[in-house]
């Protein structure tokens, strides 16, 4: 008898959502058909959701494993900013020199420190510095379990594996650029920060002193992580911490003092013209992609009255009408990814461009009204409001993301919106298939980084394209903004 696996599937998600025996009579197949199937169905059943998450999520770390050894062979993306400067620092040594003559890249030189130490050991391919990117993604989830169960003693783990659910997750991981290597000394930091806190006085003033020495190292990996910074001051309302938290902050400002007096700014000397100027609708672009992650991770933060949601669309109309008579903004969000799938037809591709940038406004709104709901209604303890705090800053120095933004920016941030409301997440089946949305998100945005990427020519970063004909300006970028002139 032929098998039809459409309908085998249906009988199969029946036998899911129950184990009524009478199910049996749907089957039309021969008895020895029926009882794998049946016995399959239940054994499923009879899983816990929460294994069957933690199998998924192996399952994604091998397949990122899988795509990384089997990724280009030569530098793609941001890498081909990032490797020559290790070359820069070979020439210069740790001096001023090196830090004045770092080219083409705005982050700090942790990425040459790491990587041109690394040289020592393995020769220095693409390939193989993915796979340390790699390593430093596991120990980052370490981390994040570490720092998620100090709250959450249940699922800790499975918690901080959402990390890989969020679609812009996919992108730092699978290519060997700077946030990972960044996250790593941040969150060392907290969890030096966070046992000082519960230590006695010797010990916590030695675990502040190397707390805020990875602090420091994790801001000269990417200088958004000052924003870490300001809100350390909220611990000096605890009794008798005064001193270890004195002492964090001065020891977080060792390394990126060094760094920044020989920059005389923020940014290394050679893109600090790029890098001037604001651009407040990065900012909106950030949290949109903020509200797309939560909306994965944990759906129930946007329960919020209707009314709030018709105000919502209200404003998206309007401002749509707005951005196409006056303001002329278009945008695209994964535009690599759509337009290598062919998501979005070429004729309709100029109006889509019109639309998104209305959407983001109508998300971002509803974002930040079920942001104050959750705070009024979870008012957490001191370190979760350290971590919510930390995280809005981060989203907010995307202001100063003047030569181009790209989604992975936001990641910068959402490991530690993750912490903040790890304690409200549900386990359930919803979880998996949201996760699962996520994570095949995710894996064709980093497909089509290696494919765009490994086929488009070389441009360093912040180059600008103009187009006489219509006075757009297209920034080089993977996600950009384009914005006509009238």
């Amino acid at each position: 008898m032929t098998l039809k696996p459409k309908k085998t599937i249906l009988y199969l998600a029946c036998f899911l959502q129950s184990s009524e025996a009478s199910l049996l009579d749907f089957f039309p197949y021969p008895e020895k058909i029926k009882y794998i199937v049946v016995m399959f169905a239940k054994g499923i059943n009879s899983i816990k959701i929460s294994a069957l998450i933690y199998l998924f999520f192996s399952l994604c770390l091998l397949f990122l494993l899988y795509l990384i050894c089997t990724s280009p062979t030569k530098f793609i993306a941001d890498e081909r900013d990032f490797f020559p400067n290790i070359k820069v620092l070979e020439q210069y040594g740790m001096s001023f020199a090196f830090l004045n003559n770092i080219k083409g890249q705005s982050p700090g030189p942790l990425y040459q420190y790491i990587y041109h130490s690394l040289s020592y050991i393995m020769p220095l391919t693409p390939r193989n510095m993915r796979l340390v990117n790699f390593a430093f993604l596991l120990s980052n989830l370490y981390f994040l379990y570490l720092l998620i169960s100090y709250h959450v003693k249940k699922h800790a783990l499975l918690i901080a594996l959402l990390f890989l659910a969020v679609p812009m997750a996919w992108s730092i991981s699978g290519v060997a650029l700077t946030e990972m290597p960044t996250f790593f000394f941040s969150f060392l930091s907290m969890l030096f920060l966070k046992n000082a806190l519960a230590k006695e006085s010797k010990a916590s003033i030695i675990l502040s002193i190397i707390g805020g020495l990875c602090a420091g190292t994790a801001i000269i990996g990417r200088s958004p992580y000052l924003m870490v910074i300001p809100p350390v001051l909220l611990f000096f309302s605890l009794p008798g911490k005064k001193l270890c938290i004195t002492l964090f902050v001065l020891f977080a400002m060792l390394f990126p003092a060094v760094v920044f007096y020989a920059w005389k700014g923020l940014v290394p000397p050679d893109v600090q013209n790029i890098q001037s100027g604001y651009q407040a609708g990065y900012v909106l672009l950030a949290f949109m992609y903020f509200a797309i992650a939560t909306v994965i991770i944990y759906p129930g933060f946007f329960a919020i009255k209707k009314g709030y949601y018709y105000s919502a669309v209200l404003t998206i109309f309007l401002s749509f009408i707005f951005n196409m008579f006056f303001a002329h903004i278009k945008y695209m969000p994964f535009r690599g990814m759509i337009g290598l799938l062919k998501i979005i037809p070429p004729s309709m591709g100029e109006s889509a461009e019109y639309v998104f940038p209305s959407l983001i406004l109508g998300v971002v709104f509803i974002f930040f009204i079920s942001l104050y709901a959750y705070i009024i209604k979870n008012r957490q303890d001191i370190w979760s409001v350290f971590m919510l705090i930390i995280s809005l800053l981060i989203v907010f120095t995307t202001i100063k993301s003047s030569a181009h933004f790209t989604s992975k920016y936001v990641m910068q941030a959402y490991p530690f919106f993750l912490v903040y409301i790890a304690a409200n997440i549900k386990i359930n089946k919803y979880l998996l298939l949201r996760a699962i949305i996520g994570v095949a998100i995710g894996i064709m945005s980093l497909k089509s980084v290696y494919i765009i990427h490994d086929q488009l020519p070389y441009q360093p970063m912040g180059s600008v394209e103009k187009q006489n004909a219509d006075g757009i300006y297209h920034v080089s970028s993977f996600n950009s903004f384009s914005v006509q002139n009238n």
